[in-house]
């Protein structure tokens, strides 16, 4: 390191703990400093986004691993808008706007290679109070002062999102006009000092020059009068800076919390076990930890770690990487995936086929026993719960959640249309989904060599996993199976016990309890549309969620591509940090066909080919395959119910449909927009619109 660079940091170091400003400024004066000599640029007109772009080209172009530090320092970009009001209008920043300044240095140092290791733990510091939950005032203060201003603003102006975007148009045509001044002003400075004058020449660039002062001087004043749109664009870029750039340490940090730690430390890896907690609590991230534990305290055991979804496969995989972990891509799959390829070892040229049951079961329909009925029955219910005969015909095993009561006759008739069609599955050599896990279990009852088993399982999200499923996990399991759960995020049928699986848990049961996703207003959004009276355990705060009601889905889709430009164009948010969640698939040609034509790349998550890590562009998911994920920005978009719940009761579907809602609005880990379409109104979405009106009464 060169002594410049290291007289530079010095310089930094001491001026930690003075005015919060003049250190923003100074650490964005360094890093444009040495970009500049970086890459010889002594043009001034080189702007210090130009400067990023070209420097995080370089760094990712000759990348062969996902760098952790490139998804802050897009945010430099962002935050370099408050760092020059420090400069040009002597503006405070707040000490959070410190500690996010001081995240961007401490990256964009280690990107660079600039500084030792103890510089740089030394410019650390301002981070150290992060690692507290008790740090929160400035963003409380912060918060307060948004909200008041949003609040004022709406009183007036319905439409506040399509305010700003003319206010911030307004900025950019001021902007352009006082370029186009300067250079006429340049231009007729030349023509004056010039040998040969065209008088004429002179005089219409100074009719030109006293046109466009009239058009700044008229823009000025219409920003004058629109001042506290200003204020709100300020406050809100300045907030989201902040709380993103907390977010992103904290993901970041490569440890447990206290709470994550004490469950991690009670996990025996000899007896079966379960964490529980509520959304955004980090049992994915301990159970993962497990997981790494079991295989480095005993590398001869053979050990795996299956989830319920491709996509949180895909996540789970980009997590490990986030928190450079070891590589895992071979060691996480999902329970479906484990499940066929344990099939095809015993019947090698087997294969999932979707369409077949509803195909087999056609000629057996009857006006008693409709198609829907067969399809719902065998496959959610006995396939699903592998099903005895006894169970079915004698005990009658209760059917819970399912809407049509079945008479001894009727239950007769339908299991023996169950045998009859699994029949024609074995010869056939294709399965329905849950019809795989059935199989399974004819085939280990036979035999169960060793080659197929496992010394621990770690299975994530285990609430939507039949008993089928689970028997055969753990007829697989020669020491112990650890499992995650959240009962609430259960988007099916009700399970049977664990203990009808082999599982025993007994006193193996952990709970985790603090929100480390959610910010304070998410949170108590969702604790008022779930009916909870606990008290909040999220502890970062954030902007207010924001609902938007729509007449009709067209509506919906104008709306979302208003939020989408707002949020990128005014709040500067990359593209792969906005999550679009809707409850049907069948929303999803209107959708990438709409938020294309508006110039913006989008991605479907449930696209196989899809990754995390190198997939550009907005995201795309129905809200059933984004369980376990989170964004910064999630739009809800709540134009149907799905189309699987219509053969369940009442009761369960109205529980299906609030734990559906209550997962889209848990995905946001910053900002949460609500879209509603109110001409099909289900009364889970008018329940959800009522907890909107219930925060903003007094």
């Amino acid at each position: 390191m060169d002594e410049l660079t290291a007289q530079r940091l010095e310089r930094l170091n001491h001026l930690q703990g003075t005015d919060p400003g003049f250190f923003v400024l100074a650490a964005h004066s360094f890093i444009e400093a040495s970009l500049r000599e970086r890459y010889s640029m002594e043009d001034l007109q080189c702007s210090f986004a130009t400067l990023l772009s070209q420097f995080l080209e370089e760094i990712t172009s000759e990348a062969t691993e996902y760098l952790k530090e490139v998804p802050a320092l897009k945010q430099l970009k962002f935050s370099h808008i408050q760092a020059n009001e420090v400069r040009h209008r002597f503006r405070f920043s707040s000490v959070e706007e410190a500690r996010a300044a001081t995240f961007h240095l401490l990256h964009f140092c280690r990107l660079a290679k600039l500084g030792t290791e103890k510089q740089l733990e030394q410019l650390s510091a301002y981070l150290k109070a992060w690692e507290s939950t008790d740090s929160y005032a400035q963003l409380l203060d912060e918060h307060t002062r948004l909200k008041e201003l949003a609040d004022r603003l709406l009183t007036s102006n319905k439409q506040l999102e399509q305010t700003v975007l003319e206010y911030q148009d307004l900025r950019e045509q001021m902007r352009t006009a006082y370029h186009e001044l300067g250079e006429k002003e340049r231009q007729l400075r030349e023509l004056d000092a010039a040998q040969e004058k065209s008088q004429e020449k002179i005089d219409e660039l100074r009719g030109q020059t006293f046109a466009l002062k009239c058009a700044v001087r008229e823009k000025q004043q219409q920003l004058a009068a629109q001042k506290e749109v200003g204020s709100y664009v300020e406050a809100l870029r300045s907030f989201v800076v902040c709380t993103r750039t907390r977010r992103q340490y904290e993901s970041q940090v490569i440890r447990l919390t206290a709470e994550q730690r004490s469950v991690l430390e009670k996990l025996s890896f000899e007896k079966d076990s379960i964490i529980r907690g509520g959304a955004g609590s980090g049992k994915t991230l301990v159970l993962m930890k497990a997981y790494q534990n079991c295989l480095s305290q005993y590398p001869q055991r053979r050990c795996l770690l299956v989830t319920y979804t491709r996509t949180l496969v895909k996540y789970n995989q980009y997590l490990s990487n986030l928190l450079s972990d070891c590589q895992t891509d071979h060691t996480i799959m999902t329970v479906d995936a484990l499940l066929l390829s344990l099939l095809q070892h015993f019947e090698p040229a087997s294969e999932l086929d979707g369409e077949l049951l509803k195909n087999l079961l056609t000629p057996f329909a009857t006006e008693s026993i409709p198609l829907w009925l067969l399809e719902q029955e065998i496959e959610q219910f006995i396939f699903r719960h592998s099903i005895s005969e006894e169970e079915y015909l004698e005990s009658k095993v209760v059917r819970q959640g399912l809407k049509r009561r079945l008479g001894k006759q009727q239950r007769k008739a339908i299991y023996a249309i169950k045998q009859e069609v699994l029949q024609q599955m074995k010869t056939l050599g294709r399965y329905s989904f849950t019809s795989v896990a059935v199989r399974l279990l004819e085939h280990l009852e036979r035999e169960r060599e060793s080659s197929l088993m496992f010394d621990n399982l770690f299975v994530d999200e285990v609430q939507d996993l039949g008993r089928a499923a689970l028997s055969v996990l753990k007829k697989l399991t020669c020491k112990s199976m650890m499992l995650s759960c959240d009962a609430q995020q259960r988007l099916y049928l009700k399970g049977l016990p664990l203990s009808q699986s082999g599982i025993v848990i007994g006193r193996q049961s952990y709970r985790l309890l603090t929100n480390h996703r959610n910010t304070i207003p998410i949170e108590q959004l969702d604790q008022r549309y779930c009916g909870q009276r606990t008290l909040p355990s999220a502890f970062r705060d954030g902007p207010p969620p924001n609902l938007i009601p729509c007449k009709s889905r067209k509506h919906v889709l104008d709306e979302l591509v208003r939020q989408l430009t707002f949020y990128c164009t005014v709040l500067s948010y990359e593209l792969e940090n906005i999550c679009i969640l809707t409850p049907s698939k069948q929303d999803f040609p209107a959708i990438l066909q709409q938020v294309k034509q508006s110039g913006m790349e989008i991605n479907e998550m449930l696209c196989p080919s899809f990754s995390f890590t190198e997939e550009q562009g907005i995201r795309l998911s129905t809200i059933h395959s984004a369980k376990g994920v989170e964004f910064p920005l999630v739009l809800l978009c709540l134009t149907r119910q799905p189309s699987n719940l219509s053969g369940y009761e009442k009761v369960e579907q109205d529980e299906i449909l609030k734990n559906l809602v209550h997962v889209g609005i848990t995905r946001s880990s910053e900002q949460l927009v609500v879209l509603v379409n109110t001409q099909d109104l289900h009364p889970a979405y008018e329940r959800l619109m009522h907890c909107f009106v219930s925060e903003q009464e007094p």
